[in-house]
């Protein structure tokens, strides 16, 4: 993923093949609400944000990481669909089918799973910035939110997909807790999207 451009990638995802789909979605979704808001950090540096510049470049080195990482689940995630379908072409009738499933399911939801606390500290990033970064900048925090909630929107529907599949219940529990986890941040998002367009409105 890291080496095709965004027209192929795109073309592939838009075709009738398996990969890339909806996972990967997610983690390309969290890449760039990171990379979104490492720029924002970025524009606030110089003499008129001394007291923050610190701030900013931590952030922006974590931001840096964490679009890495979103990157990383996006390309796990085509990997583990791969394996996820190899799994089903198993005969019904082999002993070793259910076994093979439920491994090849596991491997499948990690990728979103991941998603979902990478957006968590892009969230907290975020909540740290806000009040300090570049107010001319306020429109693309708010995009940086919006890409964020989008991320974990997209890594819930492909945990629920894959969850009614799975048998084993400590796994199941741990997915339902990922899931509950994502729909709290849903809401972090959403309050640091309006916060940023209220200050943008306001010209604050």
């Amino acid at each position: 993923m890291k080496s095709s451009s965004i027209d192929k990638w795109l073309s592939e995802l838009g075709s009738k093949v398996p990969v890339p789909g909806g996972g990967a979605v997610a983690g390309l979704n969290a890449a760039i609400s990171a990379a979104t808001l490492k720029m924002v950090c970025e524009y606030s540096t110089g003499p008129k944000y001394a007291a923050n510049e610190a701030l900013m470049k931590e952030s922006a080195e974590k931001l840096a990481g964490l679009a890495e990482e979103a990157l990383a689940q996006a390309e796990n995630d085509e990997k583990a669909y791969s394996k996820l379908r190899e799994a089903f072409t198993i005969p019904k009738d082999s002993s070793g089918r259910p076994d093979a499933i439920e491994l090849a399911l596991q491997a499948a939801v990690e990728p979103a799973v991941g998603t979902i606390k990478t957006v968590g500290k892009i969230l907290e990033i975020t909540e740290e910035i806000l009040d300090k970064s570049n107010k001319n900048l306020l429109s693309d925090v708010a995009v940086s939110a919006a890409n964020a909630k989008a991320a974990l929107q997209s890594a819930v529907v492909n945990i629920e997909i894959n969850l009614k599949l799975v048998k084993d219940e400590t796994l199941r529990a741990s997915l339902q807790a990922s899931v509950v986890e994502a729909e709290k941040l849903f809401g972090d998002a959403d309050r640091l999207f309006n916060s940023a367009r209220r200050k943008q409105e306001e010209g604050s």
